[in-house]
């Protein structure tokens, strides 16, 4: 796998996030994503704990108004989530003129899950990807052979959320078994990139790490003919946030870690080449 045929793809990396980043959809997700409550860790405990009681598989929550100005309603007779809400008050200061909050106590207040409500559909950058085939399951295969001879351990399992996870205490990579051929091939490299680059607490930001990760997912599934653009663009827009010199910054270490998985496909890599030609 030449280094040219690595800087090409990482380019088309560059070039789709940033077209993604300018068009109007995703002016439209980010206005969006302001939009939800970033709740506090208590309050997550106390909302899975909540819908674990119920049997809700939550997804996304939002205060009432906050769904409306969605173009969402909450159903008739739906029952809400509970959380800790700050109340206070902003007190100017006389020298400054600049008003801060100051923080008086909590309060219970009232949220619904996504699953709770109808209207219109959110804007979402990032679609699963569809394809099966013997070829798919076959890669697959590759990776997962390759990261066991590495020592970790490689599972399709019922995952409620995420498509996969890389748990470098247990040595562990796990793949949500509902994906796809295609999504699942991606989302092991993805994986795999974390298990190589990211097997210490090296003091790097999470964004930085899921932008390596699935900038190598992209690199590799480019160089063997398949497109994971529709997923892997909006993932690295949003961890990047749309800046592209983080992309660039990352660039060295995940050309090398494309190399390193790549060269379990030798001859899939020749025989993309020679049909692009």
């Amino acid at each position: 796998m030449s280094n040219d045929k690595l800087l090409e793809a990482q380019k088309a990396l560059q070039a789709g996030v940033a077209k993604l980043v300018s068009s109007e959809g995703w002016q439209d997700y980010l206005k969006a994503q302001s939009r939800f409550h970033n709740y506090s860790f208590q309050n997550v405990l106390w909302l899975l704990v909540q819908a674990a009681a119920r049997g809700v598989n939550v997804t996304r929550f939002a205060g009432y108004n906050t769904w409306q100005s969605l173009g969402r309603h909450v159903r008739k007779g739906e029952t809400s989530f509970k959380v800790l809400a700050p109340m206070g008050y902003k007190k100017k200061d006389e020298a400054t003129g600049e008003e801060t909050f100051r923080l008086r106590g909590f309060k219970v207040a009232s949220t619904f899950d996504l699953s709770q409500t109808d209207g219109e559909p959110l804007t979402e950058p990032v679609k699963q990807l569809e394809g099966t085939s013997d070829e798919l399951k076959a890669a697959y295969a590759k990776v997962e052979k390759f990261n066991k001879t590495r020592g970790l351990t490689v599972e399709r399992v019922k995952l409620d959320g995420p498509n996969g996870m890389f748990n470098r205490m247990n040595r562990e990579i796990q793949i949500d078994e509902a994906l796809s051929d295609l999504q699942a091939l991606k989302t092991l490299c993805h994986e795999t990139a974390h298990s190589i680059l990211h097997d210490s607490d090296d003091g790097d930001s999470r964004a930085t790490k899921e932008v390596e990760a699935e900038s190598v997912a992209f690199v590799v599934l480019h160089a063997l003919g398949l497109n994971s653009a529709e997923y892997s663009f909006g993932y690295v827009a949003h961890w990047s946030k749309g800046d592209p010199k983080l992309i660039q910054d990352v660039a060295v270490r995940v050309q090398k870690t494309a190399k390193t998985i790549l060269a379990l496909f030798e001859e899939e890599v020749e025989a993309a080449d020679e049909k692009a030609a």
